[in-house]
């Protein structure tokens, strides 16, 4: 890592090696668990794509939006806040689980009364049937997410691994079958129910702390008391996060919500892949770490540099061979959908910048500050998003609104790094140069190779294959030319993270 201007007394030196390896050795088991599970996932994904009808997968997606909803109630930033605490003792971590599980409880019930209401108001008609059934897995998302928290706080890696990859495991083995079945739109409710039941019991039973419904008035006033940072933050977080998906399915409808998805899903993989998976083993470190903000700093600056160099080589090359992809992958019934994955994959790129930062600053007590930037956002793209949707029918310009969207967000976050937390505007260009140039290569090469073999009338896979080979290559090869150290200090961080 970046060396540090001043010298730590030996044993707090110490205390911070230790820190920081056991963050980095949180790496591979955080990046395993995404790419095993969310890869097994996707693989389903593409599967039920050929068995199910985009106009069904729109119908659970949004009724997911809905479930999502009810899970940030269920949670209210109380998990959160024990992860970015210092010290938590038994009582207060009971308290947070009773809590927290009540009111997933509370929203199961809304649901189910609210079901017809919320379907007329989408407009979709099978939701009114579906939605009851997917509220269910609030109460196992709860569980889920309090001990996932809980597991990270405490850097059991192992653990969060085992959870994650059943989540994926228990989606994927009931989805797939009942598709190829004909269930069509129950296959995948079907899924999701027992994907949550089996992360849940993987979780509990492997979480070294008994669970004990518990309620102490005292530390529950505590737990609300600092849980509202994360509250008012993950609130329009999830406002930010979701309006778009509400806007293109209450207006465009059921169809239009499963092109414009799977676009958002497949290009906001990297981010879920690297980012968050990095974030969660280094937000235990940031914590620790403030005390010395020059160190955190640094750390985040490698971090971004890494994460950036790994993300961006799918990204620029599947927005390069997009219609080949969709045509060749998904198939008929997916054709359109291209140009709007092609335009997510420049959000998607953003928003590894913006999700590093993000974590960097809730780890250092700027849950406030986001909040008030996911405000704006609510109030000055998200309403352009529902114009464009509504007047224009454009799924293409919503997904630019998107990219507008991510970059509000990220100039307020690095001005606020850069002022509150010794972030500096010059290390993040520096940071982010090196990927971004190799980004370009590739995609001009993919384009190049893609266009030239259509032109020669190749069929698609053999066309697909083609490119992609040729666009990783490209970035492989500018890499090592524009700088041929950041090769052997990425395998330096390797190694200091697989280190036994």
């Amino acid at each position: 890592m970046t060396s540090i201007p001043h010298e730590a007394p030996p044993e707090d030196k110490a205390a911070e090696q230790s820190i920081t390896t056991r963050a980095l050795k949180g790496v591979p088991w955080t990046m395993a668990a995404f790419m095993l599970s969310r890869g097994f996932q996707l693989i389903g994904t593409l599967v039920i794509a050929r068995l199910v009808a985009p106009r069904e997968i729109g119908v659970v997606l949004t009724g997911l939006v809905v479930v999502n909803a009810l899970n940030l109630l269920s949670d209210n930033g109380l998990s959160v806040s024990l992860v970015m605490r210092e010290h938590v003792d038994r009582r207060l971590a009971d308290t947070v689980f009773t809590l927290m599980l009540g009111i997933a409880c509370v929203c199961v019930l809304a649901a189910w009364a609210l079901a017809g209401p919320i379907s007329s108001a989408f407009g979709s008609p099978r939701l009114a049937d579906v939605l009851p059934i997917l509220a269910l897995t609030t109460i196992t998302s709860t569980i889920t997410w309090y001990l996932t928290n809980m597991l990270q706080r405490d850097m059991l890696w192992r653990v969060r691994f085992a959870g994650q990859f059943a989540l994926a495991f228990g989606y994927v083995s009931v989805a797939v079958p009942l598709a190829a079945l004909g269930a069509g739109v129950w296959s995948l409710v079907a899924g999701q129910l027992a994907a949550g039941v089996l992360a849940s019991l993987v979780l509990w039973r492997g979480y070294p702390h008994r669970l004990r419904p518990n309620l102490y008035v005292k530390e529950a006033r505590i737990a609300i008391h600092e849980s509202r940072p994360y509250v008012s933050q993950a609130a329009t977080a999830f406002l930010s996060e979701n309006l778009h998906f509400i806007a293109v399915s209450a207006l465009l409808g059921p169809r239009a919500m499963a092109l414009y998805s799977m676009s958002y899903r497949l290009s906001e993989l990297p981010n879920q892949a690297l980012s968050e998976r990095v974030a969660e083993a280094t937000v235990p470190a940031y914590v620790r770490l403030r005390e010395d903000p020059q160190r955190a700093a640094a750390t985040l600056m490698v971090a971004i540099r890494y994460l950036l160099l790994a993300a961006l080589l799918p990204l620029a090359v599947l927005a390069a061979v997009a219609p080949d992809f969709v045509s060749g992958v998904l198939g008929p019934r997916w054709i359109r959908m291209d140009p709007i994955l092609s335009t997510l994959c420049v959000w998607g790129a953003i928003c590894v910048v913006t999700g590093s930062i993000g974590w960097f600053l809730n780890a250092n007590q700027g849950a406030r500050f986001m909040a008030k930037v996911n405000l704006f956002r609510l109030i000055v793209t998200m309403p352009l998003i529902f114009a464009a949707a509504a007047i224009t029918n454009s799924l293409q310009l919503v997904a630019i609104l998107l990219c507008v969207d991510i970059s509000v967000e990220l100039i307020p976050l690095v001005w606020y790094a850069h002022n509150r937390q010794q972030v500096k505007i010059r290390g993040l260009l520096a940071a982010v140069r090196l990927p971004l140039m190799a980004a370009a290569v590739a995609v001009l090469v993919t384009l190049a190779v893609r266009i030239g073999l259509d032109h020669a009338s190749l069929s698609v896979w053999p066309r697909l294959i083609a490119a992609c080979i040729a666009g990783t290559v490209a970035y492989a090869g500018a890499t090592l030319v524009l700088d041929r150290s950041a090769v052997s200090e990425l395998r330096g961080l390797i190694s200091r993270a697989t280190a036994r």
